[in-house]
This record gives C-alpha cells, sequence and structure tokens, in this order.
C-alpha cells in the first residue's frame, strides 16, 4: 500500500485495525478516539492522513 498525506483513515485501518489504533494512539493521545466504533465509522471514510494530524495537532512527519 502507498501511503501519503491523502490516504485516508480508513485504509490503515483495513489493514489491521488494532495495531494501527494502537500505534496511532502511541503518537498522539487524540487518536484514542478511533478506539470508538461510531466515531471511528463516521470519521475514517472520511478523514486523510493530513486532517487528522490537523485535528490532533500532529505533526504530518511524524505520523
Amino acid at each position: 500500500m502507498n501511503i501519503n498525506l491523502n490516504t485516508r483513515i480508513k485504509a490503515l485501518l483495513d489493514v489491521d485495525r488494532e495495531k494501527v489504533i494502537e500505534s496511532l494512539v502511541k503518537i498522539n493521545s487524540n487518536f484514542s478516539k478511533l478506539r470508538n466504533p461510531v466515531l471511528r465509522n463516521l470519521l475514517a471514510r472520511r478523514v486523510t492522513i493530513a486532517e487528522a494530524c490537523k485535528m490532533a495537532k500532529c505533526n504530518p512527519n511524524v505520523f
């Protein structure tokens, strides 16, 4: 899979949801919202990596 700033969070979660969520939470605790199935379903399909980093105030290069 080619991952860039325009990659949707859902594409990452489709690979291995639990590992991806845990890795993201280690980067920034704001990503713990992905553990909530309702929020995950609403946001993951629409949000790109760049947008998620902006919302979580996380550096995309660290991501």
